[in-house]
Order: C-alpha cells, then structure tokens, then sequence
C-alpha cells in the first residue's frame, strides 16, 4: 500500500521512456505530443533565449498552452503510463479474462469491427465473435431478469419507448429515391418503487395547492418518514397495479364534478408561483455576484409539494422492435411486442393489472386514439385486445422541448416588425440568431433563457440594492400604458415558468411540474401548440378526477428518472429513451448492416451497455 500511495505518473513516464521506446514515442503521438512542444521540451533554454532577445515585453502568444485544459483530464505522463501498463497487462499470459473483457467494453464503445480484429490478432484483445456471444449471454441473462421482476406480484412497471430513424441508400436503379427512411424502436421498462418526504428545513406547500392538483385521498407525505409511492397491501401486492380500482374510480367521475377553471391557476397556484418566482431569482442573482457574501445553501428553495427521496432507478432494457410507432397501429404493434417479451400478454392478467406508459404526446396521443378504437372490440381475448389496461402519461421533457417553441413563438414577433426587447433581437445580440430560425436547439434555448432571467433579476435588483428603496410603478390610463415595461413582465414570467419546469424535474418532484404546468395550458393554447395543450389538461385530470389514489402516486413515479441515485440527478424518463435512442443511432453507424434489426444483436448490445 505504501507504494501504490508514492506512484508517481511522471516518474512512471520516465521508466517507461527509458525501458520502452517505441511505446513511449507512439503513445506521446497519439495523445497529441506536437513537434513543437517537443523541441521546446527538448531544448528550453535555447527557445528562452531566442525570444528574450527578440521581444523583452511579454505576449500572449508567449504563454504555452497545454494539450489537457479541460476539467477533470490527466496530464500526459498519466495518460502516458496508464496506456503503457494497460497494454502490458493485456498481453499477459497469466491474465485470461482481461482481453475478454477489453473487448466487451470496446464493442460497448461503438469501436469499428477492422480495429477490434487487428488488436485482437496482436493478442490484446479478444475476438470479435467471441465478444458478441458474451454480450448475447448477458442480454439474454438481463431479459430474464426483466422477465422475474414484471411478474413479481409486488412490482409496479412502466413502459417507455421511442422511435429510432435514420436514412438507408437505395439500392435500386429504378427509383429515383436516393435515401429510404428507416425506423426502429427503442424501450426501456422501470421498476417504480420510489419513496418521497418532506424536508423540514425548506418551505412545503399549503393544503390548498396540494388538494388542487391531486386526488382527495392522495396521502400527503410526511417530513418525519418516508412514503411508498408503490403502496402494497395486506398480501404485497401492489395497489396500484389493480385494475378493478382503476376501473371503480373511474365510474365514480361526473361531467358535473369537473370545472374548466380548476386546471387554470388560481390563488393557491399564484401564492405558490411567487415564492417560486423569489426563490429563483435569489439564486440567480447570487450566481451573478460571488462578491454578494450569500451563502447559496441557505437560501430558501421552491416550496415542496411531492419531492422523492434520491433513489437509484432500476432499469430493464427491452429488445429493440422492427416497428414503427408514427402511426396508432404501429404503437398497437409494440404493446404486443413488448408484452409477449415480457411474457404477460395472458387475457387474464391484462384484466386485472395496468400498464403506465410513458412517452412523448405524439405517442402518447397515438395510445389514446388506440384505446379508442379497440373499446368495444369482440375478438376472443377482449381483455388484451380492447388495451384498456394501458395507463397513458405525458412525459416532462417534450413538455419543457415545446414549451422552448411556445416562447419563441409568443416573444419574437415577424422579421419585419421588431421591438428593442423581441426574441430575436435579444437572440442576436447574444450570438444565438438560429434559435429563431426554425429549428430550436434544446440545450441552447436552455442556456439562453437562464442568461435572460438572470439578466432581467439583475437588472431590477442590483439598482433597487444600492438605493434601498422601491417605488411602485403606476402605469395610469391604459392607453398610455408602458407596452415596453409589459412585455418584459411577461417575458419575465414565461422564463420563470420555465426554469420552474426544470428545476422541478431536476430536484424529483412531479408535484412541481404539475403545479407549473397550469400555468402553460393558456399558452400552449395560444399560440397554435393544441396537442401539448390538450395533454397537460389530461394530466391534470387524470391526476385529480380518473386515477386512483395509489396509480396517481406511482404513475408519477413514472416520469423520472434517476440512474446516479443522487440528489438533483432526476431528468425527465422520455429523456432517458433519447439518450438510448442516441446511442443506437451510434451503433448503427459502426455496424452498417442492412439486416441489423432483424438479427437483433443492436438490442443485444444497448440492453446490457
């Protein structure tokens, strides 16, 4: 111990230059060791004279800039000589599993099939083909695991899928099409047994928030102990999972009982989205100024209204489906799929159990149209055929993706009449013209709308701070009212919305994202975006009319996602699927074949990686 405690990289990078050469040489070249940072390694103080004597004033262009500047990269002795030892300890003879293993993990990494086959045949690697019967061993032992777990009488499942695209040459003289569109379908399966508590030390909501988003018997989490999101009864069985409860639920909802104003904000809502407001522009406004002296721990955060406790989320890969979920009969198609690989597609079960499913409101709306269609189907299993045992769920980031285009669409205006303070003038002077060019990139519609609000709080504090008094702004007769000071309010607020949106998702409290969402569904309506509009009115109704209790709890437990198990790790599960879908997009690239779907061996390869 006392010597792995004293290794030392670069004394480690000098014994290999001296003992091995060749690798040392091809290694520096490889982790990009230019000639002239050599020869300035090599000769320093001629190189130092030479530029004494041209310039004595010193230049930015003197300051030598190293090849590893980023965060949380080693410098090139360390990469050196963990190369080095890597490759020593690869062809070892007395070490069998560690070629296998290296080889798994290269495969796993998308490297090209040729590299894999030239390291194999120098003996540092495994073969390719034993590394692809690995990854089917361990898919197949995955899918069994899936397939114990689903039928657990304790368990609660939900679904999440998504298309996979991409475009094939055609090969056919005769067509004058060039590209094909193709389509995939990638799903993953999630064990929702997640657990929430209050915090004592930060702000919980009022009761009236809480009774207006959620059903009346929902059972409001404690701060003294944790509750089941996936609550069992007397034999362990999960509540949620009945479907005679959903069904007795259901048949207890009137026309009469639903009021259109009670998925618009109220009081409660806009008490809750002021402290919301403070919250988030205190933080903001302590991240412009380090010199401010707050400590950022101490500030008050958005008040709780159903935050789960950090948990890891177990995940189930599913095998990925030759389907095409664009259509209501393609979703039909993989619920079939995907419940004949799960082994419940019995007519017995699909009588007395849900299934959540969980996606973006395209497929989701596809669900609802099929749902629709099969209700009153007469064929011999009319349970499974009918689908009534699907549980439908918006998921939370499209929610936050179209609520991106929502704030385009309502702040920058026509190309030809701009105002100082429109979308796209501020897009331009930040350098982020393209976002009002059609395409909106998520991660740069993110960032920009941070830097916005954290502009505007600066913008009305920092002066209020240094004269410690505020005057109330009275904008008299309405129409000489400053439009100016009310657009930047409303942009204001649309930009609070949604930081609120992510933040609640971020932190694992979907009672957040509901009580926020209220707040999108007359916009959404007003600007043209009427499927997300119709979405989050079905998810505030069925969170407070049609599920029961325990299915609102659990299919909330649904819509996250947390693979680190940490605090502030949770992201949206319709997320999860596009990181899935990204990968597979990659794989598909590296192996190139036209029947890779039809083999199936992509499946194999992204389920257990």
């Amino acid at each position: 111990m006392a010597e792995l405690e004293e290794f030392d990289p670069e004394t480690s990078a000098d014994l290999i230059q001296q003992k091995l050469p060749t690798i040392h040489s091809v290694l520096s070249a490889i982790i990009g060791l230019d000639a002239a940072q050599k020869q300035n390694e090599d000769e320093p103080e001629a190189s130092q004279e030479q530029e004494d004597s041209e310039d004595d004033q010193p230049r930015e262009d003197d300051t030598a800039t190293p090849h590893f500047q980023l965060h949380g990269q080693r410098g090139r002795p360390a990469v050196v000589s963990s190369c080095a030892h890597t490759l020593l300890f690869a062809r070892n003879s007395r070490c069998n599993r560690w070629p296998m293993q290296l080889s798994v993990d290269l495969v796993g990494a998308r490297v090209p099939r040729r590299s894999c086959e030239l390291l194999s045949r120098l003996g540092f690697i495994g073969f390719w083909r034993s590394s692809q019967r690995l990854l089917e061993n361990m898919a197949k032992d995955d899918h069994a695991r899936v397939k114990r777990l689903v039928r657990l009488p304790s368990s609660a499942i939900s679904l999440s899928y998504d298309n996979v695209n991409w475009q094939r040459g055609v090969r056919d003289k005769r067509s004058e099409k060039k590209q094909q569109m193709m389509a995939a379908i990638c799903g993953m399966a999630y064990l929702l047994d997640y657990k929430a508590q209050y915090d004592e030390s930060q702000p919980i909501c009022c009761d009236e928030l809480f009774k207006s988003i959620f059903h009346p018997d929902v059972p409001r989490p404690s701060a003294s102990e944790p509750s089941p999101m996936n609550p069992l009864d007397e034999q362990g069985r999960s509540i949620a999972m009945k479907r005679s409860l959903y069904d007795d639920a259901r048949a207890k909802v009137k026309l009469d009982d639903i009021k259109l104003s009670q998925f618009f904000p109220g009081r409660a809502e806009e008490e809750h989205f002021l402290e919301v407001v403070v919250s988030h522009a205190i933080r903001a406004w302590v991240d412009l100024h380090d010199d401010s002296g707050v400590d950022t721990s101490k500030i008050r955060q958005p008040p709780q209204v159903l935050p789960f406790l950090p948990q890891r989320t177990q995940t189930m890969g599913l095998p990925v489906l030759n389907e095409d979920e664009g259509s209501v009969s393609g979703n039909i198609a993989v619920i079939y799929a995907y419940l004949k690989f799960l082994g419940i597609d019995d007519d017995a079960r699909c009588g007395t159990h849900n299934l959540p499913v969980v996606a973006d409101a395209l497929t989701v709306g596809h669900v609802r149209s099929a749902l629709a269609r099969r209700v009153h189907d007469k064929s011999t299993n009319p349970k499974i055929d009918q689908l009534q045992f699907l549980q439908p769920m918006a998921a939370f980031f499209h929610l936050q993706y179209n609520f991106q285009k929502y704030w385009i669409d309502a702040h920058a205006g026509t190309a030809q009449h701009q105002s100082k303070i429109s979308a796209r003038v501020l897009c331009d002077r930040v350098g982020m013209k393209n976002l009002c060019t059609g395409g909106t990139d998520f991660h740069d519609m993110d960032a920009f709308l941070k830097m916005l609000f954290a502009a505007l709080v600066d913008a009305k504090v920092t002066p209020v701070l240094q004269s410690a008094e505020t005057k109330a702004l009275d904008h008299g007769d309405p129409e000489d009212a400053d439009l100016l000071c009310l657009h930047t309010r409303e942009m204001f607020r649309d930009t609070a919305i949604y930081l609120e949106l992510r933040d609640a998702v971020k932190t694992g409290d979907p009672g957040r994202v509901m009580a926020a969402s209220k707040f999108t569904v007359p916009r959404f309506a007003a600007t043209g975006h009427h499927r997300y509009s119709s979405e989050v009115l079905d998810m505030l109704v069925q969170v407070r009319f049609e599920l029961p209790p325990a299915l609102v709890t659990t299919i909330l437990c649904a819509t996250l996602v947390n693979h680190a198990g940490k605090k502030d790790s949770w992201f949206a599960a319709d997320l999860d699927i596009e990181h899935q879908v990204n990968e597979l997009k990659n794989i598909f690239k590296v192996t190139g074949g036209s029947d890779a779907v039809a083999r199936g061996h992509i499946g194999q390869i992204i389920t257990p990686l």
